[in-house]
């Protein structure tokens, strides 16, 4: 099964840094990975303790499969001259669960509107420039729960169906999740249903049940 586009994402795998200096004044990105808002924050808490004298700690950053969650901040600098140019660099190399922290240190000399876009986008273009971009697939989760009666025909079905197991429970109510790209837990749903019944795909419906089996999609976050 081909995986579909929409599933793939990409992220880095640590973190990287790169840096631009214009008139005296330096600034560096920090470029890393972030899961979640709370991780953020202890990403931009130990940036700030590790850089105390810097006059900036300005940021972007993008999570979720599609970057759906995001935020950009100036902190102090003029409008739209920091967050957002950086932000705009990980658009243009498509990152997500990731976060651009730039800081500056001031060097004496005002670097007007464009002097700031340009540093801000510059120093983030150079960390994800050293940045080894991962390209990874969102995977969906399918989980079947069954009577010990149809173990075996449940296990050969799925064998059949080329499906993938990926953890079991053989408990006192026995079940198992598949795995498979996001976009095709239905597809894989159907697959498992005609596959049992012995039936083709195209015949499939929502409401079939089987007797015995409880299949539920599992919500990945």
């Amino acid at each position: 099964m081909s995986i579909p586009n929409i599933d793939c994402y990409h992220t880095i795998d640590q973190v990287y840094s790169g840096e631009y200096k214009a008139k005296g004044s330096k600034f560096i990105c920090y470029l890393m990975p972030t899961d979640s808002i709370d991780t953020f924050q202890e990403h931009l808490s130990q940036v700030k303790r590790d850089h105390l004298k810097s006059r900036h700690y300005c940021y972007a950053y993008r999570l979720g499969y599609q970057g759906e969650v995001y935020r950009i901040n100036d902190d102090g600098e003029p409008s739209g001259t920091a967050g957002k140019p950086i932000y705009g660099q990980l658009i243009k190399n498509e990152l997500t669960n990731v976060c651009g922290i730039v800081i500056r240190y001031f060097g004496g000399t005002k670097l007007g509107t464009s002097g700031l876009i340009t540093a801000y986008k510059s120093s983030t273009e150079e960390a994800i420039k050293q940045a080894n971009i991962l390209t990874k697939t969102r995977m969906g989760q399918v989980r079947i729960a069954f009577d010990y009666s149809l173990m075996g025909k449940v296990m050969q079905v799925i064998k059949n169906a080329k499906l993938d197991i990926d953890t079991t429970d053989f408990g006192v109510s026995p079940s198992l999740i598949l795995t498979c790209p996001y976009s095709t837990t239905d597809a894989t749903v159907v697959k498992f249903k005609a596959t049992y019944l012995d039936r083709v795909i195209a015949d499939i419906k929502d409401t079939d049940d089987l007797d015995g089996i409880q299949i539920d999609l599992i919500d990945t976050p």
